[in-house]
C-alpha cells in the first residue's frame, strides 16, 4: 500500500503484508481500506490463518508511526473460517470498525455473510449483523460492500434475491447500537 500526503500529493510510506502465518502470496493486503483520525485499516481477504485458508485478517496500523498495532480475525463460531474472506469490505466511523466476511456460512445459509462491528479502542467485537432477506440467503454475499457513520452501517448485497428479481441485489441500513435493521434498498 502506498501512502501520499493529502496537502501535497507526495509518497511517504509504503506498507507491506505483514503476514507472519504464510508467505502472504496471493493475500490481496489491501484489496480494502478505510482510514480514521488514529488509525488506518487494512484488509487482506484472501490471506490464510491458522483457523483456514482464504480466511482473512484485517490489519490496524498507527498513523503517527505506520506500525501494525493490531490484527483483527475472522471470530467466526459457526463453522470453519476457511474461504469467509473476512475483510472483504471495511468501513470505520472513527469509534467503530465495520468488517464483512461475504462467504461466510451461517445458519442462514451457505456463503450467507456476516458483517461484524468492533470497538476501536478496546478492539472488542460488539455487534454481528446477518442478513435479513426473508427469500433465502444462500450465496448472497451480504456485505459485499459497506459505508458507516456515526448512526448507521449500510450493507450492500449484490446477489441477493428479492420478490420481482433474482440477483438483483439490496442495501440494508442498519442502526448501529442496536443491530436493528432500519431501511431495505431494493430495485
Amino acid at each position: 500500500i502506498y501512502v501520499y500526503r493529502n496537502s501535497d500529493g507526495v509518497h511517504f510510506q509504503t506498507l507491506t503484508n505483514p503476514n507472519t502465518y504464510s508467505t502472504g502470496t496471493s493475500d490481496q493486503f489491501g484489496f480494502t481500506s478505510c482510514i480514521s483520525s488514529d488509525y488506518f485499516f487494512a484488509g487482506a481477504q484472501y490471506e490464510d490463518h491458522a483457523d483456514g485458508s482464504n480466511s482473512g485478517v484485517v490489519y490496524m496500523y498507527n498513523i503517527g508511526t505506520w506500525t501494525s498495532v493490531y490484527t483483527f480475525v475472522n471470530p467466526n463460531s459457526y463453522d470453519t473460517r476457511t474461504s469467509d474472506q473476512f475483510g472483504s469490505a471495511i468501513a470505520t466511523n472513527n469509534v467503530q470498525l465495520a468488517v464483512s466476511a461475504r462467504y461466510e456460512d451461517n445458519a442462514q445459509g451457505t456463503n450467507s455473510g456476516v458483517v461484524y462491528i468492533y470497538d476501536i479502542a478496546s478492539k472488542n467485537l460488539i455487534r454481528t449483523l446477518y442478513n435479513p432477506n426473508n427469500y433465502g440467503t444462500d450465496d448472497d454475499q451480504f456485505c459485499y460492500a459497506l459505508a458507516m457513520d456515526d448512526t448507521y452501517v449500510i450493507v450492500g448485497t449484490i446477489y441477493e434475491d428479492t420478490t420481482n428479481f433474482i440477483n438483483s441485489g439490496v442495501a440494508y441500513v442498519f442502526n448501529i447500537s442496536t443491530a436493528a435493521l432500519v431501511y431495505t434498498f431494493t430495485q
